[in-house]
């Protein structure tokens, strides 16, 4: 008798409820070879092409993130005329009209800038993860606009 064919004739043996009394810790590997199903292991195994493109788009996120917060620290002292963004100025307590940002907001900046840039990136993989072509189209999407944003902050306005 075969097997990995159950539909082969009635055979105890063969029977998915009883794998695990047979073959003992093999369970698993025995059940998926009677099953015809790959391993988990295996089945979870992307496309490398794909998962090439995505780490590529993934990196291109944090290298510019980190870009970013490598210029926060370097002008510190400039962030009241340089920065741009509401949330970042708000964030450091600045106004138009002090001269200097707080040390402890912009530790406070960078600290959130920091959760945010993880939280978006460990997302991303998720996304990969259990929707492979919306993890893919959102990568894309996030590398661009950070694509954009790191053109802007190397070549100025």
């Amino acid at each position: 008798m075969n097997f990995y064919n159950p539909t082969e004739g009635p055979d105890e043996r063969r029977s998915p409820a009883n794998i695990p009394r047979v073959f003992g810790h093999h369970a698993p590997v025995i059940d998926s070879l009677a099953r015809r199903q790959p391993l988990a292991s295996a089945a979870n195994l992307p496309d490398p092409a794909r998962f090439g493109v995505f780490m590529a788009l993934w990196m291109i996120v944090g290298f510019v993130a980190a870009y970013d917060s490598y210029l926060t620290i370097k002008y510190c002292e400039s962030l009241h005329v340089h920065e741009l963004n509401p949330v970042g100025r708000w964030l450091m307590g600045l106004e138009w009209h002090k001269p200097s940002p707080d040390p402890a907001g912009t530790a406070l900046f960078l600290a959130c800038k920091f959760a945010g840039t993880v939280v978006v990136l460990g997302v991303l993989i998720l996304l990969y993860r259990y929707r492979e072509r919306l993890g893919l189209t959102v990568a894309g999407s996030l590398a661009l606009f950070q694509l954009g944003l790191g053109m802007f902050l190397f070549f100025g306005r």
